[in-house]
């Protein structure tokens, strides 16, 4: 008998965002220089904000994320990355 994977969606979905955020970390300290300590920062956020873009429910989003990170100053931006790719979704 096979062995079970657990994590069959949820982990492809946020390893995609880790790595859409990772790039967008890159170019981001590439033309402002914030700083190679922040990208770790647009991982997170990445991962959130794809979350709530294909499963279109930003407050498990918020719960998964914040409960799976345990990053709590980062409730306010996880918010508003959610409000953001949550009405694009909604208008496109």
């Amino acid at each position: 008998m096979p062995q079970v994977l657990q994590g069959n969606i949820f982990l492809p979905m946020l390893v995609l965002g880790a790595i859409i955020g990772k790039i967008f970390g890159e170019c981001l300290d590439l033309f402002a220089a914030t700083g190679a300590d922040f990208t770790v920062h647009w991982i997170v956020l990445g991962m959130a904000a794809y979350f709530v873009a294909v499963v279109r429910a930003p407050i498990t989003g918020v719960i998964l994320i914040l409960e799976m990170t345990g990053s709590f100053p980062f409730t306010i931006s996880f918010n508003n990355s959610f409000s953001c790719f949550f009405l694009c979704d909604r208008t496109f």
